[in-house]
């Protein structure tokens, strides 16, 4: 597990563009789920991982469209929970969508259903305290880990 925690919108740009180029550098599809309340910055967070993953197109909350993919040096699948019910999780397929997607996979609101999140993932929960915030970094697999740590090393020098 790690912690840390962020000050600005700038800082959490360059939590996010670390992140992606530690995933680069691993090229491993990797599942990662943002948790945390409403404006604490998960798809802020996004945004600024696609733009580091080399993607061009805008990256727009996917709460309507619920799945939304984008090309880049890695593929994001960008998908968020918030507005899903249970028996929405069957008829749009997305467990095996999520299990087939060979690049990275960015999930918003991901402990409403956490039965489907793959084994193999990256949990980033984020709280907002005081104008900061505080980010939990979990991998649910213990193959997640030399990712985690060289994230760790980018950011250790600019945050």
């Amino acid at each position: 597990m790690m912690k840390f925690s962020s000050q600005s919108l700038k800082e959490t740009q360059i939590l996010a563009t670390k992140l992606a180029e530690a995933l680069v550098h691993h090229r491993q599809p990797v599942c990662i789920a943002l948790n945390g309340t409403l404006g604490v910055g998960k798809t802020a967070f996004t945004k600024s991982l696609a733009m580091g993953l080399g993607i061009t197109e805008e990256v727009v909350s996917p709460s309507f469209a619920i799945l939304q993919d984008y090309e880049g040096a890695l593929d994001l699948l960008h998908s968020d929970f918030y507005r899903l019910e249970e028996r929405d999780l069957l008829h749009l397929g997305l467990e095996e969508q999520l299990e087939d997607f060979d690049g990275i996979v960015v999930i918003e609101w991901a402990e409403k259903f956490p039965a489907i999140m793959p084994l193999n993932y990256v949990e980033i929960q984020i709280s907002l305290e005081d104008g900061h915030r505080h980010w939990t970094v979990i991998a649910h697999d213990s193959s997640l880990l030399p990712l985690l740590e060289e994230w760790k090393l980018l950011i250790e020098d600019v945050l």
